[in-house]
């Protein structure tokens, strides 16, 4: 798992909308198994690339079943209906994901937890390489949060998937992510493992925060321990 971290405004949502090319990066160029993404048609794209996006509102009261599904269309043709095999890929990424159960229910009547584990669902049923989440535990509470974060974990282990993830908690960046990216006004200030990268002096730099990066024994994983707020160089 790699995670994108920086404060509002560094540029986290908009490098997540270039590597999906739903943005053209002005400099630069996006690889996506060693193809330009640019030469890639959206149904292409939509076929390496699953999305779980910041707002994940649905309007209408589909079923569950009815919104994993949606993640067969690209692979599906124009008027085609799904086949017995995509069938079998939303039921799968449903067991997966823990929502084979509220198949039948409306999409409006389950918790937030429970629809975000949906969204997931959807975007694994494209049958995906990469998986992009874009601040995938904003509004979920605690217990949610590590939930959905566990499960997307233990998903890029088991079925081989890149994920990429946007994030605004320092602390559950450095708890799940493998890599870590670091965002300020629009540029990379660092890159790398999340110790190399979540140092007491980038933290202070970007974040206006004194704190420091321990690995927790306990959890088996990186933590962030928050000191203080800074302001102009002093702390508050």
């Amino acid at each position: 798992m790699v995670g994108i971290i920086g404060p509002n405004g560094s540029g986290k949502t908009t490098m997540l909308k270039c590597i999906n090319r739903v943005l053209k990066p002005r400099l630069g160029t996006v690889l996506l198994e060693g193809k330009n993404l640019k030469e890639l048609s959206r149904k292409e794209i939509a076929l390496e690339v699953g999305v779980v996006p910041q707002n994940n509102e649905i309007r209408f009261p589909f079923s569950v079943m009815d919104v994993v599904m949606m993640g067969r269309s690209p692979a599906l043709q124009t008027f085609q209906r799904e086949s017995k095999e995509d069938m079998e890929i939303v039921e799968r990424a449903m067991r997966m994901t823990d929502v084979l159960r509220l198949a039948d229910r409306e999409i409006d009547q389950v918790s937030g937890g429970e629809r975000q584990r949906v969204i997931i669902a959807r975007a694994l049923a494209q049958r995906p390489k990469v998986l992009l989440l874009d601040e995938p535990t904003l509004h979920l509470d605690v217990n949610h949060r590590l939930e959905v974060l566990d499960l997307v974990q233990d998903l890029a282990k088991s079925e081989g998937l890149t994920v990429i993830m946007v994030s605004h908690d320092l602390d559950l960046a450095a708890r799940y992510c493998d890599r870590v990216i670091m965002l300020s006004e629009g540029s990379i200030r660092a890159a790398g493992k999340v110790e190399k990268v979540l140092t007491s002096e980038n933290l202070e730099a970007v974040f206006k925060i004194r704190a420091y990066v321990k690995y927790d024994e306990e959890i088996g994983a990186h933590r962030v321990n928050i000191i203080s707020v800074c302001n102009n160089g002093k702390d508050l």
